[in-house]
């Protein structure tokens, strides 16, 4: 018959019943830190303003109308729940690999200040606010 090990013996290093798992609580901001939040909230009004107004704005694209609606349902609602479904098939890995490495390889291109690089939004977000696409 096998013998019972208590769970603190078994493993010593989990929280004891009742245990903090950390007791000092959450690190105080700096004085740099706490100064540097205060700043950025005074930003807040000035972020509403131009939110409104690229809204409001009868020349500003659609892409950018649709970028400041989701920030407002993401900031109002939180973002939608969202889910992966993972297979195991060698061809999905690899082309997953693919994509990936392709991304690094994007990055790297930004990272070097290459002058061709211009960020656009996907082709299929590009339409102006007329409907029409964009160049």
């Amino acid at each position: 018959m096998e013998q019972m090990i208590p769970q603190t013996e078994k493993y010593p290093n989990r929280f004891k019943p009742g245990q903090s798992g950390n007791p000092a609580g959450r690190p105080k901001l700096t004085a740099e830190a706490r100064e540097a939040l205060e700043q950025i909230k005074t930003l807040t009004p000035l972020a509403y303003k131009e939110m409104r107004r690229i809204l409001e704005s009868k020349t500003a694209s659609l892409y950018a109308k649709i970028q400041v609606i989701n920030i407002v349902l993401d900031r109002t609602y939180g973002r939608p729940e969202s889910s992966v479904q993972i297979t195991n098939s060698s061809q999905s890995m690899e082309a997953s690999l693919a994509h990936i490495q392709a991304l690094v390889a994007q990055v790297k291109i930004v990272a070097e200040g290459d002058d061709e690089y211009e960020e656009k939004p996907p082709e299929e977000d590009r339409i102006g606010s007329e409907g029409g696409r964009v160049e």
